[in-house]
């Protein structure tokens, strides 16, 4: 009988590795009872706390072949694609997507009549069922990632596609396997799926029990190559506890952190790297053992010297030991995969640099991200304030330049249009609350129809001699094209956006900073808006206040002021546009209510910008004129009718009106409403379209159009504007691409673009390519006028605390 070795160091165990899987009996139980009473379950833990084990071996070994179909599903590069590919690994065949689901599945006469409506995902399911005859158990590993590396976009998908499981015929279990301290992030996914949290079971850290347990069975196994210094068990297993726990002070272990020690201890016994020699665990041996502390170091150790003898140690090959770092544990990729880190989680925990040495690489991480170089947590509130909705984004930026979404709240406005200031209070005063925030300013939207772009140039030579250019010159060259940009009387200028960068008359193809030379060219494009029109905005915005919960009405409100106004386009510009989208050349429309924005960017820079008088209001007033109905009924219609186009419509398809209290009030034609909505929106996109031919940029917008904006989701629109910009990709926006952590899912969708872009404008620069102006900086003490307001704790910024 061949023995075997019980420790399976850094690897999960799997269903073959039951006679040597010890310590989680309870959990085994609770966990195989749950199977039973519900069809999604929710298992959590710390990181390497065993959760993959516990399923993959644990529960596997509580089932018959006969009784377990278990899918495994990592998210891969989209966890939808991976869930795809799982299914039609285990159907066979050809895979051509879902959409290959469409095909005949043995469907016989008696069974066509029920399943003539079934999906694409409910077939597949029924096909894997009919195939195997087994129950089916989704185990989705390591979840986590799919908020840690994935986009909103990709979660929506997801959770959509786990609503529909669990409405499926066939016996289809779903597990969720994610780290504890993501939890936070499953708040949507709890509002669409409630049952999510009913039946959840957290995987707890060894504690000396456990260890007990562990070790009287890998010793008691008639195969094992592990025994105990006989009589002494519960001493010894209180010695590995003392020298393995997490802590001084303690009661609990990491289970990898076990693996590690037990193999360490075994070759320190037997120096068998083959680990076949047998083993007695005594008191003597443990004494002479190091602490687990010691044990780890050395572990880093000799990972990297084994990795070294394997490879040249050549600059050719760096990147090659790079990834094998990665492979064993030592580093990780950041999130854009730009750079690497040291691992996170407790067994890989970052090696210890020097103070200094720590700050240094922080500040220089910053600076590559185009912070200030400044360690703080900024924080910004963007208020976005439309004829459909008024909307308020709450957002964080922190000492390592990730951003995150704290909160929104808004409220739809059509009712509002006599008392913008009062809704927008309103809206400030619920975002306040739940945010618990102390909200000082604001950042708000601003866009017109005299609005113009003004080209400009600066220059900088250093009297001849040769610099490097640095952050320093990029923010004085664009505070000088502020002050110069050529502008008609009364005119003020909202934005200097940068298009071209020369050096010694060498064009810059990306970021500026750090090319050396004699002399730099600046081309700017700058926003200008007549003053009055800018004046006008901000006396209207001037008496925003709200009371702070538990405040008495009687106390004197919060007071609000505008800290930036910023342009509606470049605040969607800011929000959904990738450096790819802006280098490749993209066309951005924002189809609003009063305006339509259209603007262009190519090689980077903002290169045109043009607002149309008129959007989605015009659609209403001839919905108004055309059916004699209220302008509240109109935008009813509107946002309710656009997901056919007239050609779709069957001829005497009605369209019912009802009252306050349910009934019907009225009935139209559908298709005669839609006729009215299509003729008027491609009025609008053929206007669109002629001011993108008028750019001089229509044919190289290698990206193609995109939309942001309410109506961008609308079927109708989108089918509209795709058959104008033929054959140019349209896509509908991401409004959280450049968001790091957000657990509002819905506020991905197009219509929330300019909240979360006038949100960004305080926490990143406007263009990536140079960092803040210095008058941006200044403007950023604005946003705490409240000498009591929260946001003004932060230590390390001298200039706010002598500004208040």
């Amino acid at each position: 009988m061949q023995k075997r070795y019980p420790f399976k160091y850094l690897d999960s165990y799997k269903s073959e590795d039951n006679d040597i899987f010890f310590g989680r009996e309870s959990e085994l139980e609770r966990l195989y009872e749950m199977v039973f009473q519900a069809d999604i379950l929710l298992i959590y833990g710390a990181s390497g706390s065993g959760k993959t084990s516990l399923i993959q071996c644990g529960l596997a070994s509580k089932f018959g072949k006969h009784d377990w179909l278990p899918i495994s599903i990592r998210r891969g590069n989209d966890i939808n694609d991976s869930v795809e590919k799982a299914l039609y690994a285990l159907r066979g065949g050809k895979n051509e997507g879902l959409d290959w689901l469409e095909q005949d599945w043995s469907i016989t006469e008696l069974d066509s009549i029920h399943y003539k409506n079934e999906s694409n995902l409910a077939k597949c399911f029924r096909a894997i069922y009919r195939k195997y005859f087994k129950p089916i158990y989704l185990v989705f590993d390591q979840f986590e990632e799919l908020y840690t590396f994935g986009n909103t976009t990709e979660q929506y998908k997801f959770i959509e596609t786990i609503k529909e499981i669990l409405g499926l015929e066939q016996p289809v279990k779903v597990i969720i396997c994610i780290q504890e301290e993501f939890l936070g992030l499953l708040d949507y996914f709890e509002k669409s799926i409630p049952e999510l949290f009913q039946k959840k079971l957290r995987v707890e850290p060894l504690r000396l029990s456990k260890i007990r347990t562990i070790l009287l069975g890998i010793t008691s196994m008639d195969n094992g190559l592990i025994k105990l210094e006989a009589g002494f068990e519960s001493a010894i297993a209180e010695m590995i506890f003392e020298k393995t726990k997490i802590s001084n002070n303690s009661t609990e272990i990491d289970p990898r952190l076990l693996q590690v020690f037990f193999d360490k201890l075994y070759l320190s016994i037997t120096g068998d790297l083959e680990r076949r020699s047998d083993a007695e665990l005594t008191r003597v041996k443990l004494m002479n053992m190091s602490s687990f502390h010691d044990v780890r170091k050395g572990f880093f150790k000799d990972r990297i010297e084994q990795i070294a003898q394997r490879l040249e140690k050549s600059p050719e090959d760096i990147s090659a030991t790079m990834n094998e770092m990665v492979d064993n544990g030592i580093l990780d990729f950041t999130k854009n995969k730009e750079f690497y880190e040291i691992a996170r989680n407790p067994l890989r925990e970052q090696i210890a640099f020097s103070e200094k040495e720590e700050n240094k690489s922080k500040k220089i991480e910053n600076i590559r991200r185009n912070d200030f170089g400044k360690e703080e947590t900024v924080y910004s509130i963007g208020l976005d304030i439309g004829n459909y909705k008024i909307c308020a984004v709450a957002g964080r930026k922190d000492e390592n330049g990730l951003i995150t979404i704290l909160d929104y709240s808004e409220e739809e406005s059509f009712e509002n249009k006599l008392n913008v200031i009062q809704a927008a209070s309103r809206v400030l005063e619920e975002l306040a609350n739940k945010a618990g925030l102390d909200i000082g300013s604001v950042n708000c939207n601003i866009s017109n129809g005299l609005m113009s772009l003004k080209q400009h140039k600066e220059e900088y030579s250093n009297g001849g001699n040769k610099f490097t250019i640095s952050k320093s010159i990029l923010m004085d060259l664009m505070k000088s094209a502020n002050l110069n940009v050529p502008k008609a009387s009364k005119e003020e200028c909202l934005h200097v956006m940068p298009t071209d960068f020369f050096i010694d008359g060498v064009r810059i193809n990306k970021y500026p900073e750090g090319a050396t030379g004699n002399k730099l060219i600046c081309h700017f494009n700058c926003v200008t808006i007549p003053e009055t029109k800018l004046y006008v905005h901000y006396d209207v915005l001037n008496n925003l206040q709200y009371n702070v919960l538990g405040k008495k009405r009687t106390s004197y409100p919060n007071q609000v002021n505008v800290a930036n106004m910023v342009y509606s386009s470049i605040a969607d510009a800011t929000a959904v546009l990738s450096m790819e989208d802006k280098k490749n050349g993209i066309l951005l429309i924002n189809l609003g209510a009063q305006f339509t924005e259209i603007t262009v960017y190519k090689e980077f820079g903002l290169r045109y910008t043009h607002v149309l008088d008129f959007g989605t209001r015009a659609i209403i007033k001839d919905l108004i004129s055309a059916f004699n109905i209220t302008e509240l009924r109109a935008e009813e219609v509107l946002r309710t009718c656009c997901d056919r186009s007239s050609k779709e419509i069957e001829i005497n398809e009605v369209l019912e009106l009802a009252d306050k209290d349910g009934q019907v009030a009225k009935q139209l034609l559908l298709r005669s409403v839609v006729v009215v909505i299509e003729c008027r929106i491609k009025e609008i996109v053929s206007i669109i379209a002629s001011k993108a031919i008028e750019s001089g940029y229509a044919r190289v917008l290698g990206n193609g159009v995109m939309l942001s904006g309410a109506m961008a989701k609308l079927h109708l629109v989108k089918s509209i504007i795709e058959k104008s910009f033929n054959p140019l990709q349209v896509r509908i926006t991401d409004s959280t691409l450049h968001i790091d952590n957000n657990r509002f899912l819905e506020l991905s969708q197009p219509k929330y673009s300019t909240a979360i872009g006038l949100m960004l404008s305080s926490l990143k620069s406007l263009d990536e390519r140079v960092p803040f102006t210095l008058d941006y900086k200044a403007k950023r003490k604005a946003l705490f006028p409240n000498r009591f307001s929260s946001f003004l704790n932060s230590p390390d910024d001298s200039e706010y605390r002598e500004w208040a």
